[in-house]
């Protein structure tokens, strides 16, 4: 168990329509690889969301409250990378 993170990084992926025809699905897809294969489940909490009402701008993200568009698989395991090594940053 992780101990060093002082909450959980909160990533809700919007999976309406408009954003999963955009790639929010294989976006989760490569989000739930990544924190199975780095051994985040303790630190990184997904969820999904039906709708976001950005859908002009998706697919969209929110991570600890943050929003994020145009999300692609890539830069969704960019910015959990930030906000782990963030959360490092602040609790050491």
């Amino acid at each position: 168990m992780n101990n060093k993170h002082p909450g959980k990084i909160k990533v809700c992926i919007c999976l309406g329509s408009s954003c999963f025809s955009r790639g929010s699905k294989e976006a989760l897809k490569v989000l739930q690889e990544y924190v199975k294969n780095n051994n985040l489940d303790d630190i990184v909490d997904i969820s999904g969301s039906l709708c976001e009402g950005n859908c002009q701008d998706g697919p969209n993200v929110i991570i600890n409250n943050e929003r994020h568009k145009g999300i692609t698989p890539g830069v969704l395991i960019d910015l959990v990378k930030y906000y782990v090594n963030k959360d490092d940053k602040a609790s050491g």
